[in-house]
């Protein structure tokens, strides 16, 4: 009788324990999906610290998107403000002919990125917005969305000032 006991109680310990150890792997396993998410944000990051194109592949992209070449408004980051005339003149060497193009600074904007508006539509293409696409992949693993990710450093101090606004063509 004593010896069954201890059967059944070292059947419990290690169903426990088992139990234990399924806990821990899928905890483990969000921790890793963090782990990626964040480590996926970090190279974007720094490789669009060092890259000079980003702004142009992303407005060709964005135009290809939206589906018109006319009728346009762009805001843009200030940072990259300063490098639209640029920018442009490339893009339209590219897509062809832009027509009644506005640009305009947006202060709100966290980070690089664009938002394109015509009558198609609207597209953000900010960072901050493909970060929470990122966020939303991720979530359909089961990882929670953080909406903190640390990444300060490559966006702009300037958040309080109105827009500025420009005309192209």
């Amino acid at each position: 009788v004593a010896c069954e006991e201890k059967l059944e109680a070292l059947g419990e310990l290690i169903n426990e324990v088992l139990e234990v150890k399924q806990e821990l792997i899928a905890k483990e396993k969000l921790n890793l999906y963090s782990l990626i998410r964040n480590l996926v944000k970090w190279v974007t990051l720094r490789e669009l610290k060092d890259d000079g194109a980003y702004i142009t592949r992303l407005l060709e992209k964005l135009i290809n998107e939206l589906g018109t070449k006319s009728n346009i408004l762009i805001q843009i980051d200030k940072k990259s403000f300063e490098e639209m005339p640029e920018i442009l003149d490339h893009v339209q060497t590219t897509l062809g002919k832009l027509e009644k193009v506005r640009l305009e600074v947006d202060y709100d904007l966290n980070g690089p990125g664009i938002v394109l508006e015509s009558e198609n539509g609207i597209i953000n293409g900010t960072l901050i917005e493909q970060f929470k696409g990122l966020d939303r992949l991720f979530k359909g693993v089961g990882l929670v969305v953080e909406s903190d990710f640390p990444a300060k450093e490559y966006f702009s101090e300037n958040k309080n000032h109105k827009s500025h606004s420009g005309e192209d063509q």
